[in-house]
């Protein structure tokens, strides 16, 4: 694009952003060229519209561009219609590549077309989504640089280039936004741990890892992977590789990545990939290799009594405990390491399961405070209430009743015996008689269903239904209608 060209294109986008007339004095002030230049700009401009004038004038008000023209136009240059969130992420997207390089507003901004103002509100909202990373902008002398320690900037960029919609690996590795050659060598050194660990890399985790590696190598290029951190000089000197497998992988997958670039990494890349690893789940299946300590399963199993205590269910599933010690150890290892994972369907889970995602926040908490562990977030708390649904929906837990007559012998006897044999959803824990329900209610608060033969009205709010002693079809009918009422609204809360 030649300097008219440029022009041209800056006098476009600051006539679009603008809702009324622009005087010329006011668009040669911003474009820094004289009001003839002007002139001449709006005559190319609409001489090279197809149907009609791209440029409106009015006397007294000046020139407004016809919007409508202008996005039906051939060859609009996306760049133009940008919004400002996605240019501020462009901008900051490439300061964290350079990071702590500075790099000029000048070259930031050539493609924006922009004014100062425009450019000093970016800054503004830059700096202030940097915080969340530790992180800060600085500009000296027309530059603009990102300060910080490369964690917080690995960690910052692994937010920006992460999609939250898309789960698919092989569409996250084509997308736009990645060097297509650095995007397959990654992908194959994915699939090179795949080959190490014998089975794929489920998703989050295969998504966390290519983009760990695509953004080491982006960084690499440009001569930014090290800073003078002597804390993290010593934690690498110190690193306790627990799981040989794993580091064996670490240590081969970046001496590939080494001959790749043509250049030595630091050491603290195999650490860096090595807690990736152990912070992943590699393998959808139980790795005998792995060892988890009596404080992991102590904390499971914790997790799951309380989960059971606030939905008041029993969770004695056997692949409920194993799926989630399984996730439970990567996960401790994540929040050790500061890594996060993204999750795409946090919304719908939400949406979904609300009960158990409250219930989850409230015992995370609890659980958090009692092992020690750092923030547990959102998507994680989603993940994990995966598990807890699944459970729910694939058992088949019994509805908790009493059966209740005037004495509590004879009828409520027969009755329990029709009950158990046509309605293995219920589980009839206790027969009783008039005098003796409203203590055990009281005794027993995990019951959720009465089946009465007198009328009665509990002192506490518990589904009740009255039916006769010969348990007739119409009071099965009714008795159906009541199981199908609690399963789906969840049973008592």
């Amino acid at each position: 694009m030649d300097h008219q060209d440029k022009r041209l294109h800056k006098l476009l986008f600051i006539l679009a952003e603008q809702r009324d007339y622009m005087t010329a004095d006011d668009l040669s002030h911003l474009m820094n060229v004289s009001k003839k230049s002007i002139y001449r700009a709006i005559k190319t401009i609409n001489e090279t519209s197809v149907d009609r004038p791209l440029i409106v004038s009015e006397r007294g008000k000046g020139y407004k561009l016809d919007y409508d023209v202008y996005m039906t136009q051939e060859g609009v240059d996306q760049q133009d219609m940008m919004d400002p969130q996605t240019r501020q992420t462009r901008v900051m997207e490439t300061l964290l590549l350079c990071s702590p390089q500075a790099v000029k507003v000048s070259d930031l901004y050539s493609t924006f077309y922009v004014s100062d103002s425009t450019i000093n509100l970016d800054e503004k909202m830059i700096s202030e989504n940097l915080r969340s990373f530790d992180l800060k902008l600085l500009r000296q002398n027309k530059r603009l640089a990102i300060i910080g320690k490369e964690m917080n900037v690995r960690r910052a960029l692994l937010e920006m280039i992460q999609p939250l919609e898309v789960m698919d690996m092989e569409e996250f590795s084509l997308s736009n936004h990645f060097n297509k050659y650095d995007a397959l060598f990654v992908s194959d050194r994915l699939r090179e741990i795949e080959r190490y660990m014998g089975s794929l890399i489920p998703y989050p985790y295969n998504i966390n890892i290519f983009s760990h590696l695509y953004i080491l190598i982006a960084r690499s290029r440009r001569g930014q992977t090290e800073d003078d951190d002597q804390e993290l000089d010593q934690m690498v000197e110190e690193a306790n590789f627990s799981n040989e497998r794993y580091l064996h992988i670490a240590e081969s997958i970046i001496q590939t990545t080494e001959n790749y670039l043509h250049r030595s990494l630091s050491k603290r890349e195999v650490l860096y990939l090595y807690q990736y690893l152990i912070s992943s789940r590699l393998s959808k299946d139980p790795d005998p290799t792995i060892v988890y300590s009596e404080e992991l399963r102590e904390m499971t199993n914790d997790l799951i009594k309380r989960m059971g205590e606030k939905l008041h269910r029993h969770f004695n599933d056997t692949k409920l405990v194993v799926d989630l010690i399984q996730h439970m150890k990567p996960l401790r290892n994540r929040l050790v390491n500061g890594i996060r994972i993204h999750n795409p369907l946090l919304g719908q889970i939400q949406v979904a399961y609300p009960d158990i995602f409250k219930c989850l926040q409230e015992v995370i908490e609890e659980i958090r405070m009692i092992y020690h562990l750092p923030e547990i977030t959102a998507d994680e708390i989603g993940f994990l209430t995966v598990y807890f649904a699944r459970a729910v929906e694939t058992s088949v837990q019994a509805i908790r009743t009493i059966v209740m007559c005037t004495t509590g012998l004879g009828t409520s006897e027969l009755i329990r015996v029709k009950v158990k044999k046509k309605f293995p959803e219920l589980e009839v824990i206790r027969v009783v008689s008039r005098y003796e329900i409203d203590q055990i209610l009281e005794e027993m608060s995990d019951i959720e269903l009465v089946l009465t033969t007198i009328a009665y009205s509990p002192k506490i709010a518990i589904p009740t239904l009255l039916i006769s002693a010969m348990l007739t079809t119409k009071d099965c009918m009714r008795i159906q209608e009541m199981i199908d009422a609690l399963t789906k609204e969840g049973r008592r809360e």
